[in-house]
């Protein structure tokens, strides 16, 4: 590692130099540098002078200590006097050098120059560099000043910790693996520093992520999170040390009080779903992950940001299946269950529809419930059974009739009353009597017959049959709908079961059909809503909503990171585009970065079909993947997965207040000039990421 300065010629006419001093403290990244042992220069490099034009200092840059990896230097350069005009000051560049090696074993090496201006008997000390010591950036830094404003008050906002970070894309022609980032804060004017020093010096060319936080003991008076994106072009190199550096637009950070959203509207989707309408593309386990951060995302609109509940919309993503109860563990039972049966769910009632209707086998279906990790069948208890019949009386009574105009020639009839359970053969009966007296004043006796039920009788449901569906369908979905291969499955179910899934999808299927609910989860069957239904939804929404979120995690294998939102491969919106910008800003579900930069078009072997022109919301549509949770645990254990972290309480509450707080910022205080911030300029049109 070395750190050279080299001199711009003077004029002719310069008088005989002075001296200014620079003092500045480098910070360098965190990537595998390569270092040596080397003695320091004697005598010190203060006080060395060359020839115009050529590198007049070169030393070995030493750390101050290798935790910190940060690195203090302080020189003179030669100055002209006093009285010279103001163009003849020192001007120069600091070029520092370093080299690193990459996981592949190659070694790099790596040049940094940003331009340095002093005068006569100065001293310039409020400077910092963030060295990036990788091969990607430009060699050229520039000098900027950034301030942290209160949005309503412009009053500085002072102690805040700013994380300064390159956006790291995870593109092995970008920046993978690591996170290279500095860790600073604002001082009393509201100036971005690291240990008091506020001149910046930042890689140009790549898009640059400033995270602002601000302790408080007050949740109400405190500040929410606050993202700010920059990128910076050659255009911004003049900026220098003597002379005003960059001053990009302010950080403007909101207190909590004033982010109220009471007459917002919103549409969460979370992704997939319970007994899943789209039978190919079933992963529960996405579904859970994704709703327990929408969940969190509601509560924190309502309860910090005064959100009315009914202005929170969402798609029907927990349904349930007709499955039978030797079926909970057969991976086609909701489909084999959809042909032997037919529920309606606006009016909650339901029938067998093929084969050999009984009312046991109904019964059956309604009725049974099962226990513990293996889902074992418990026995119905007489009650239950006759509560059947007890809630469909107007339905017995329809059947009754039926049998007496079939009995009626025979001068047989269903005893009144007779209809009932029978514990000693286990079967729903009726007692057939005679209407007729034989000669001598006998009469046939009484037969207890099996009460027979058509496809056309349909049967009320109640609350408690109901959830025994739920609580059969929560059950399947842990058991079948799991995806990924066989080992991902185990590790997977062991997290939802102990997250306790059964007990929230049974939860959520019941919700969703509850008193009051909008008439179009009525609609579509019983299973959760696939693309179809729920874009029709979004779009009958009146009035609309002004966010409409999908939610999902992503898949990818044990090597993948990283979260993108994705927008339409065909003619994505700009608004579509400079919205997801926003969330890129904040989201970054396990520290791991972006995944295709961030913004990426859905891949076209893969299409995603909320973002079709169907959706005709999509300039106000976001399409999170958070995170691929079939990918390796952080832990390194073995048989871990990253899914594990992702349904840990902390880890949803984490991402939930990462995209609550991009909502905030989207709807009420952009950040300006964010369109000229991009990436690799290929989405939007004009390019905007």
């Amino acid at each position: 590692m070395e750190a050279a300065t080299t001199l711009r010629p003077p004029l002719a006419e310069d008088p005989v130099a002075s001296v200014g001093v620079f003092d500045i403290v480098i910070q360098m990244s965190q990537d595998n540098i390569v270092t040596k042992t080397e003695t320091a220069p004697t005598p010190p490099l203060t006080g060395r002078t060359t020839q115009a034009g050529t590198t007049v200092t070169s030393m070995p840059l030493h750390w101050d200590d290798t935790s910190s990896r940060r690195i203090h230097i302080c020189f003179a350069v030669a100055t002209p006097d006093e009285g010279v005009p103001k163009h003849n000051q020192f001007e120069g560049t600091l070029r520092l050098k370093a080299s690193y090696v990459k996981a592949s074993g190659q070694t790099v090496h790596c040049v940094l120059d940003v331009a340095l201006r002093i005068g006569p008997r100065q001293r310039s000390e409020d400077l910092f560099i963030f060295y990036v010591v990788h091969h990607v950036p430009p060699q050229r830094y520039c000098w900027v000043k950034l301030r942290a404003v209160d949005a309503n008050t412009t009053k500085a906002v002072a102690s805040a910790n700013v994380k300064a970070e390159v956006l790291r894309d995870n593109f092995n022609n970008g920046f993978t693996n690591i996170n290279r980032q500095v860790a600073l804060e604002t001082n009393k004017e509201g100036y971005v520093s690291c240990e008091g020093r506020t001149t910046l010096a930042l890689p140009i060319d790549w898009p640059i992520l400033f995270r602002a936080t601000v302790p408080s003991h007050s949740a109400a008076m405190g500040y929410l999170p606050r993202a700010h994106m920059l990128r910076f072009t050659k255009d911004h190199l003049k900026g220098n040390t003597q002379d005003a550096p960059l001053r990009p637009d302010n950080m403007q950070l909101q207190r909590i009080n004033t982010t109220q959203l009471t007459n917002r509207r919103f549409l969460l989707d979370p992704g997939h779903g319970v007994v899943y309408g789209l039978a190919a593309a079933r992963r529960s386990q996405e579904w859970f992950g994704a709703h327990l951060v929408a969940d969190r995302i509601a509560h924190l609109l309502q309860t910090r940001h005064g959100v009315p509940q009914e202005n929170i919309f969402w798609t029907r993503t927990a349904g349930f299946g007709l499955i039978e109860p030797g079926s909970v563990n057969a991976a086609a039972a909701p489909e084999t269950g959809a042909q032997r049966y037919e529920y309606n769910l606006s009016q909650r009632r339901i029938r067998i529809r093929n084969g050999n209707p009984t009312l046991l086998a109904l019964s059956a279906l309604l009725l049974t419930r099962h226990s513990g990790d293996t889902n074992a069948v418990l026995p119905v208890g007489a009650e239950d059974r006759a509560r059947l019949l007890q809630i469909n009386t107007a339905t017995v009574n329809t059947i009754t009739a039926r049998i007496n105009q079939q009995l009626q020639s025979s001068h047989r009839r269903v005893q009144p009353g007779s209809v009932r359970w029978d514990v000693t053969t286990n079967n729903y009966v009726y007692t057939r009597e005679s209407t007729q007296t034989l000669p001598g004043g006998n009469t046939p006796p009484p037969q207890v017959q099996a009460f027979p039920i058509t496809t056309q009788d349909w049967f009320e449901v109640d609350d408690a049959m109901l959830e025994v569906l739920a609580d059969r369908s929560a059950r399947w979905s842990l058991a079948c709908e799991i995806g990924g291969d066989g080992n991902f499955q185990t590790s997977a179910r062991t997290a939802m079961r102990t997250r306790g899934f059964v007990d929230y999808a049974r939860t959520k299927v019941l919700r969703y059909l509850q008193q009051g609910s909008p008439q179009a989860y009525f609609n579509h069957g019983t299973k959760a809503w696939g693309p179809t239904p729920r874009l029709a939804y979004i779009n009958g929404i009146d009035p609309e909503c002004d966010l409409y979120l999908s939610i999902h995690l992503n898949a990818g294998g044990a090597a993948a990171k990283g979260q993108v939102l994705l927008v339409s491969r065909t003619d994505p919106p700009n608004d579509q585009i400079r919205l997801a910008k926003v969330f890129v800003k904040y989201v970054d579900p396990c520290g791991l970065g972006l995944r295709q930069g961030g913004v990426a078009a859905e891949e076209p072997n893969n299409p995603a079909a909320m973002l079709s022109a169907q959706n005709q919301r999509r300039e106000k549509y976001t399409y999170f993947e958070l995170e691929f949770m079939d990918a390796a645990h952080s832990s390194g254990g073995q048989g871990q997965y990253r899914y594990g972290e992702l349904i840990e309480e902390s880890r949803v509450d984490e991402m939930a207040e990462q995209i609550v707080a991009g909502i905030v910022e989207s709807l009420l205080n952009r950040q300006p000039n964010l369109d000229a911030v991009t990436y690799r300029s290929t989405l939007g049109d004009p390019p905007l990421w």
